[in-house]
């Protein structure tokens, strides 16, 4: 099949239209749906006590066992000793009024279909949080006009992600993440870049409403 017709179905039955092309019609009817109509993705490590790795639990996910890492939205699993690649949108610390803090990193877990997903990390793995957001600003670029180092963009770089299991008075997995590479994708780089820009602006929009409300 041609690249032209890949996106076009013919149809000529009965009064259908002669082409069904989706492309054309590409978001039509989605566009009063914002973030406030979604589920939010989380990507969960498991635990041995998930309700997802219980076999006679409802939420009980066939495969699914403690260290794997789990996106609750695509209802997809990952292998967590092998690891995934992720790259950062955002980062954001939610002080609230808990007693423990908790540093949630949005991210895109790249694949061939890139999927975005929340990482909430607290309690031990903060630690883990800390360590990651200092490897992100180590990162740099070279201006090539002032041949002098610049930050590099949060979301330029794709990080290695996996579980490692930790023995104490219990056995449980936590978090490890490493640097893997500079994001080599045009196309995953404005995704991520965009997505950045999306939770951004949301940020602000949440603050000026706060802001509003004194």
């Amino acid at each position: 099949m041609s690249e032209e017709t890949r996106d076009v179905t013919l149809k000529k039955e009965g009064n259908l239209p002669a082409e069904l092309n989706f492309v054309q019609d590409a978001g039509a009817g989605l566009e009063n749906i914002d973030k406030d109509d979604l589920a939010l993705p989380f990507l969960k490590l498991l635990q041995s006590g998930s309700d997802e790795t219980k076999k006679k639990h409802a939420n009980y996910v066939e495969g699914a066992e403690a260290g794997m890492f789990y996106n609750t939205v695509t209802k997809r699993l990952y292998d967590g000793e092998k690891g995934i690649e992720i790259i950062p949108g955002k980062d954001v610390l939610d002080n609230g009024n808990e007693i423990i803090k908790t540093a949630n990193h949005f991210v895109i877990i790249n694949g061939e279909k890139p999927e975005k997903a929340l990482m909430a990390m607290k309690s031990t793995q903060l630690k883990v949080s800390r360590n990651w957001n200092s490897l992100m600003q180590d990162q740099f670029e070279t201006d090539p006009k002032t041949q002098k180092n610049v930050p590099a963009p949060m979301f330029s770089r794709v990080y290695k992600l996996q579980s490692v299991e930790n023995s104490g008075s219990f056995t449980w997995h936590g978090y490890k993440v490493s640097m893997a590479r500079k994001v080599d994708n045009a196309s995953l780089y404005q995704m991520a870049k965009d997505f950045h820009n999306s939770l951004k602006a949301s940020n602000a929009a949440a603050e000026n409403k706060e802001e509003s409300n004194y």
